[in-house]
């Protein structure tokens, strides 16, 4: 049986590659169905990595011209990093592509916030595209996750058990506000396999980095990659990763309709003119569960609570039940959940706040 699925993966890696180098022949509009069109600016996470550099030299050979390629040394490699540092800025140099580059130390980041590295090192990164978009006026990144990425990240959303959103995958386009700015994330190869952009960067002889801490097992990523979906392509005598990404897809739609749902009841959670941030606690109960909850989430997103995890708005549900409710009116604020610094509360009878809203406040 691991003899036939290894066969069959080897058949479907080829497939893949010939699939690849005809979206390479014929430019971006077969690019997981979108639209960049070409001449206007982007900015590119471009890490050295094979993935990044890959769609680098695509994004040149359809046409594009206006970029500026975006590299974050997150300091966590020591000299490894630097070199990659170096290699992005040759490489853009190369290209007649801009650069802009920065330095931080993720790791400290991570210690001070109290969080994991992975999850400072995405913010470091989404703050510094910000940075960057807010200094070019371009509000549009592409980045190069691709189907293997997929996959993976679905899996890594089940195991710690986030809802729909989390098991739908990362979504392309994908628009976001950091730090007061607009971003569109774009990820072009979002159905495009890894041994597929390998062989085609084999085939093209484009030089890149290796990151050797892509083979550690220290991070649940990494283990997902090696160690779990080879265990269940094994188990299911084939490739599974195409399933699971064609789950996301699937899951993807209800999230899209869920979210219509939230927006407007977002809009009449609003406690008065909403200015404050608060929400009606009342307008809160009057939601199905299930919407109530992403309403919850949403706010703490916007309120920047850090990571919202499941067990952050169970809590906070709980809170809107009628025997919490009674235990909040005892004192003025009721803490919610702590993160990154920033304290939820639920504010009640307290003078200057209205006794039925639902208020985020740092302590």
């Amino acid at each position: 049986m691991g003899r036939e699925w290894s066969d069959a993966k080897a058949r479907c890696d080829s497939d893949e590659s010939d699939r690849w180098e005809r979206i390479m022949a014929t430019g971006v509009g077969e690019w997981e169905n979108l639209s960049l069109p070409v001449g206007r600016p982007y900015l590119v996470g471009v890490s050295g990595g094979c993935d990044s550099v890959t769609l680098l030299h695509l994004l040149i050979d359809a046409g594009h011209r206006n970029l500026v390629v975006c590299h974050l040394d997150h300091g966590l490699r020591g000299e490894e990093s630097d070199g990659d540092r170096c290699f992005v800025q040759r490489l853009a140099a190369k290209l007649g592509c801009s650069c802009e580059v920065e330095k931080m130390d993720v790791a400290e980041l991570a210690k001070d916030a109290g969080e994991s590295i992975q999850l400072a090192a995405r913010r470091a990164r989404h703050r510094f595209f910000a940075r960057v978009a807010a200094f070019k006026n371009i509000p549009d990144v592409i980045l190069a996750h691709h189907a293997d990425d997929q996959a993976e990240t679905i899996f890594v959303n089940l195991l710690r058990g986030s809802g729909l959103r989390g098991i739908a995958g990362m979504q392309s386009p994908k628009a976001m506000c950091v730090d007061n700015v607009s971003l569109v994330f774009h990820r072009p190869l979002l159905t495009v396999r890894r041994a597929a952009i390998r062989n085609s960067a084999a085939l093209r002889k484009i030089e890149f980095r290796e990151d050797s801490s892509n083979a550690s097992r220290h991070y649940l990523r990494n283990r997902v990659r090696h160690d779990l979906l080879p265990a269940a392509s094994e188990a299911a005598d084939r490739d599974v990763v195409d399933a699971v990404v064609r789950l996301g897809t699937g899951l993807r739609d209800d999230v899209n309709f869920l979210d219509e749902l939230v927006s407007e009841a977002s809009v009449g959670a609003r406690w008065g003119d909403g200015e404050d941030g608060a929400l009606s606690v009342v307008a809160l109960r009057s939601l199905h569960p299930s919407v109530r909850v992403r309403v919850l989430s949403a706010w703490l997103e916007a309120n920047q609570i850090g990571e919202v995890s499941q067990g952050l708005l169970g809590r906070v549900d709980a809170l809107l039940d009628e025997e919490a409710s009674v235990a909040a009116r005892e004192s003025s604020w009721r803490p919610l959940g702590t993160a990154s610094g920033v304290e939820s509360c639920l504010f009640r009878n307290d003078g200057e706040r209205d006794s039925d809203a639902v208020y985020s406040g740092a302590r």
